[in-house]
């Protein structure tokens, strides 16, 4: 999967086929996830399917969405800018890929979340996330009151810019920069990170991953904002006055496959900058 109008992605769709070719795997292209869910669908779905994502993170994440149901497994080559997902550098697709293809790799399970829009108690919509769902003020300057349920039992009543519901694939991502802390991606646990709270106390706080949570947007003016929820910053609900939204496991997991060097520590050291003064991973 990747966009044939990126020149670089063009160039890596050719070499991952020809990899492919030399093994006598067949293979099919598409655009997105709904180009690729319809050719496999007209395929019947081979046994051994493996749908490589050729592109940045945000390209896995749709993904991982659109296929949640398959039970296919995804690889990543990073085209894209940080690619914690993607983790396969354009300069060792054929390294990698006749490596994976002659059994060497190692298969990581990822938990979504699954939420649910709420609107006079009755639900709107849901969306899946990989990384995250975040509330958020819709653009406007305002505070965005609301408050937090974990479980039935009441946390917070809090004004803010919003928060961000990760899993510990989204940890380095959104959460990271609004002070959450790095969670392994192995962790059976949520992360809760106030976006710009207005007080000094309030910190990030991470629940076990069966928990069910729950946020009541406050009783404000209709016409002094309009929140969005959103997942992995792509699906988006407007929210109104009085609504609320809860957060869940999502029954589904993703199987993300990787070349045999993948080590989490080893992203986070290339990925963060966790190298100081030169010094290298001997």
């Amino acid at each position: 999967m990747g966009r044939q109008s990126d020149e670089r992605i063009r160039d890596t769709i050719t070499q991952v086929k020809q990899c492919f070719d030399r093994h006598g795997i067949d293979t099919i292209y598409g655009e997105n996830a709904t180009a690729i869910t319809a050719q496999l669908q007209a395929h019947n779905q081979p046994a051994h399917t493996l749908l490589m994502v050729i592109g940045g993170d945000g390209s896995l994440l749709h993904a991982s969405r659109a296929l949640r149901d398959s039970d296919i497994p995804l690889l990543g080559i990073n085209q894209g800018k940080l690619g914690f997902l993607t983790d396969i550098s354009p300069d060792e697709i054929q390294q990698s890929i006749d490596t994976i293809l002659m059994g060497q790799y190692t298969i990581e399970e990822r938990f979504l979340l699954r939420t649910v829009h709420f609107r006079q108690n009755k639900p709107i919509a849901t969306g899946v996330a990989l990384n995250d769902v975040v509330l958020n003020t819709g653009g406007s300057p305002r505070l965005l009151e609301f408050t937090l349920s974990v479980n039935q039992e009441f946390v917070y009543r809090q004004y803010s810019d919003g928060i961000i519901i990760a899993t510990p694939t989204g940890s380095t991502a959104y959460a990271i920069s609004c002070g959450g802390p790095i969670m392994h991606p192995g962790l059976g646990a949520i992360v809760l990170v106030p976006v710009c709270p207005h007080t000094l106390s309030s910190r990030p706080l991470v629940v076990t991953a069966d928990s069910d949570i729950e946020v009541a947007i406050g009783d404000y003016d209709e016409n002094e904002m309009h929140p969005l929820l959103s997942c992995d910053g792509e699906v988006s609900f407007s929210l109104l006055p009085g609504d609320s939204f809860s957060v869940k496991r999502h029954e589904k997991k993703l199987c993300l496959l990787h070349p045999p060097h993948h080590n989490f520590y080893a992203a986070c050291r290339d990925k963060l900058g966790w190298n100081y003064y030169g010094v290298s991973d001997d």
